[in-house]
């Protein structure tokens, strides 16, 4: 089975799409919300996880917003096994 195919199907959809961006735009933005976390974790002095971040929601239209992250994030054990001892730091982003 062979599909036809409108000769102006192309400009048209190209038309189209040019149309409704520019109308997403042209539309009103609400301001961009923030927000923030951090914590911390552990056992003991010879172990533990700490984070923190930011990200922002920038509205791009009625359907679309664009996250943002920023994230940084700090690793450290010490455990000993078969006598030897192993310690682990580690910077996170």
């Amino acid at each position: 089975m062979r599909y036809l195919r409108h000769p102006h199907s192309a400009p048209l959809l190209a038309t189209l799409a040019a149309l409704a961006i520019g109308v997403t735009l042209s539309s009103p933005v609400a301001a961009a919300s923030l927000e923030g976390l951090a914590g911390w974790e552990g056992g003991d002095v010879r172990q533990g996880y700490g984070f923190i971040g930011i990200g922002a929601l920038q509205p791009m239209g009625a359907r679309l917003t664009l996250v943002t992250r920023l994230s940084a994030s700090y690793l450290y054990y010490t455990f000993e096994s078969s006598g030897l001892s192993t310690s682990v730091i580690s910077p996170g982003v």
